[in-house]
Formats: structure tokens, sequence, C-alpha cells
């Protein structure tokens, strides 16, 4: 993590605020009230004219990505900034006296094209945190998280006793959002093949146009960054199982080989697009979380549909262009070999798999699902796929509702 940003927890959330609302909605106005609401836990019809919490966090922003881009990162050649007048975030080419500069109209047309990876990607360089950094028992707000998940009880103890046993090894592998993006950058799907060879990298030398977008395109390539939602799900396994944490390995996927996923437990965060790792078992799977390379978006496919169930699931949103509504897909499945389970949490974005990771680690989200599926507590939960729907408020999953379900 940055050090400019290491000890600000509330700014780095108020940062990925302001990036995912300008990335979800670009021509949609951020609302100072809004901003409260979400990051500061205002209620929602608070004076913010009274309340100046917003504008004072802003400006310490604005100082903390000035002093971020100007030491740790001065090599970047992308600058992030949150302009003046507005909570928009927006992005900015250096100069050749290395000071930021609006993109001539020149070459606004080949910045629109990748103006929403660089902004991820910038956000993500500024985030990415050490496998310690996740481990938040520690911090103060550790009480208020298990609050928000509710102590363990049976169900959510009965499903990680058979991901989480001190005779096997335990692995959680974390999504490679620069994975993701440089797909987004291609506009193309990446192969698990061309994953594990790296082979991709030369063909984004390839299609890069000029010297700042090859070095984006290099950075996403390589570099190994991971969400927000990475760290609530790993914080929330910890919180949710009391399980010893030196006993659990976190890895990035690209550390990830196919010996080591056959052997003990394994949990996937993210889908195919961000987690290649999926593509292994999209035999077995009857809902797939899969990717419109030309409109530049996610949506499940429901290869069997049964009576009732569509057949896509895609992002729901209002009149005005707000995501409402999201999916995730939750699959327990023994692994390749079948000496050992794995847990996928993929979500068409980051909130929704969140969520996903909630409903596994919470007990009154889990139970009732487990009651339909595994009625006596006693046994094991048997092998599952579930499809997740998720109502949003104020940008983050607030509801989680099932759609669909199979078992294995």
């Amino acid at each position: 993590m940055s050090r400019q940003f290491q000890r600000a927890a509330r700014l780095r959330e108020l940062l990925t605020y302001l990036v995912e609302q300008t990335l979800s909605s670009p021509d949609r106005e951020i609302h100072e009230q809004d901003i409260g609401n979400a990051v500061f836990g205002r209620p929602p019809a608070y004076d913010s004219g009274a309340d100046a919490i917003v504008r004072v966090q802003v400006a310490q922003l604005r100082k903390k990505l000035e002093q971020y881009f100007a030491e740790d990162g001065a090599a970047e050649p992308l600058v992030l900034e949150i302009a003046k007048g507005t909570y928009r975030a927006i992005f900015l080419a250096r100069s050749p006296d290395t000071a930021p500069d609006i993109v001539q109209p020149a070459v606004t047309a080949a910045l629109q094209k990748w103006r929403r990876a660089a902004f991820a990607l910038a956000v993500g360089c500024l985030l990415l945190a050490g496998i310690p950094g996740f481990l938040l028992l520690r911090d103060n707000k550790g009480g208020a998280a298990r609050d928000a998940i509710g102590e363990p009880s049976a169900s959510v103890r009965l499903l990680w006793s058979q991901l989480l046993q001190p005779n096997r090894p335990v692995r959680i592998v974390l999504a490679d959002s620069g994975f993701a993006l440089l797909q987004a950058m291609l506009r193309r799907p990446l192969s698990l093949s061309e994953y594990i060879s790296r082979s991709y990298a030369g063909q984004a030398d390839a299609t890069a146009e000029g010297d700042w977008s090859r070095a984006l395109m290099r950075r996403a390539a390589w570099w190994q960054l991971t969400g927000v939602s990475d760290v609530d799900l790993v914080r929330n396994i910890l919180l949710a199982t009391s399980f010893d944490p030196r006993r659990i390995t976190i890895l990035s996927a690209r550390e990830l080989d196919i010996r080591a996923l056959n052997s003990g437990n394994t949990i996937l965060s993210g889908s195919r697009r961000s987690n290649p790792w999926v593509d292994v078992f999209a035999e077995s799977l009857n809902f797939a979380v899969e990717h419109d390379e030309e409109q530049q978006l996610p949506y499940v496919r429901n290869k069997a549909p049964r009576s009732g169930e569509k057949e896509f699931y895609r992002l729901i949103l209002d009149r005005t262009g707000k995501l409402i509504d999201d999916f995730a897909v939750v699959a327990f499945l023994p692994n390749p070999a079948a000496s050992g389970s794995v847990l996928i949490l993929a979500g068409l974005d980051g909130p929704a798999s969140e969520a996903a990771g909630r409903f596994v680690t919470t007990e009154k989200l889990f139970d009732s699902f487990r009651k339909q599926i595994a009625p006596d507590h006693t046994k094991r939960i048997p092998y599952f796929e579930v499809l997740l729907k998720t109502r949003k408020l104020a940008g983050s999953p607030q509801e989680v509702e099932v759609v669909a379900r199979r078992l294995k």
C-alpha cells in the first residue's frame, strides 16, 4: 500500500467510492449527500450545509493524491485527481515536463478507449495491500465487522468445517484485477492457458496505441492487483470461522498452479474474467459468469433453465442509469482430483462478489438456504451452486436473495 494512504482508511474508502461512481455512471453528477450517506454513515436526509465532513475529507483526499503522484507515483504516466468544484474522478496524462496536463483533442479518442481501465488501475495501485494488511481482525473495526456478519452458528460452521480442515492445505486465491483490465483493453477474453504461459504480455505491446497506453497495458499485464471486495472476503472468513489465520495460505491467482488446486481445499474469489482458474470447473457449472465484449458488460448465463428461471441474468438499472440489482454465483464443488473442495465466489462486479462472500459467512443469510439443501445440521452440506441477486443501496450490497440453485 502506498505510504500516503497507509493510515488513511477512510480516505481509501472515499477514493474507491468516487471512482466506482464515476465509472458506473460517467454522465451522472455525484452529490455530496450521497457521499455522506455511503461513505461516512450519515442519514439519507442529513443537512450537508451544516455538516461539512464530505468537503473536508475530499480536500484531504486531493492533497493525498497530489502527494502520491509527486512522490511514490512520480513515474506513473497517468495522474488521478478529484476535479475542483465537483466530486468526479478525472484521468490526466502527464505532459513531457512531468506536470499533469489535460490530454489534447488529438488524442482524446484514444484516451476515451482506455479511460475506464485506467481509472480502476490507478486506484488499484493506490489501494494494493500486502498479505498482512488483509488480517483486519486487530484493527478497531473488528468488533463492528463481527456484529455485521453475526456470530458463527450451526449453518456457517457446518459449511466452513468442510473447507477449513486442520489436516488439509487451505488457500484463498484472490482475483487478479490487472488481468480483467487487460482483457477489457484488448477487447477479447484470454484463456487459462494464456494466463499460465503469460503469452498475453506480447499482445499488450502489439495492441497499445502510443507510449502512455503501452505503459498502462504493461502494468495491467504484470502487476498483481486486487480489490477491496477481496480484503472484505478474507476478513469475513476469519471473523466468521475463528480459524487460525496462520493456517491459511493467501495467494494471488498468478501464484496458483494446477498441482495446488488438486490438493486440499481452495476458495476462488472472482469470475473467470479476474480469476481464470474458474475455467477448470466450466463444465461443472450451470451458472456461468460471462462477458459481453461489445458492450463490455458482464452477465450470468443459466445453461439449463428450469421452470420460472431465465437464461440470462443481467445488471438492472433504474431510469437514471443507476445500478440497482446485481448478481453473483456461489459454487461449492469437489476439486479436480476429488481430494478436497473448492468454493467459488463470483460476482458481476466487486460489490456482488463481496455479497457472495457475505452469503457464506453470515448466519442469517446462509441459514435458510442450508435448511433447504441439508435439513439435518449434523450432516455434511452437499456440493451446490446458487445464483444470488443483490439489491444495492448507496453503492453497497444490502439485500441478498436466492434466485436459483442446483445440487451436485
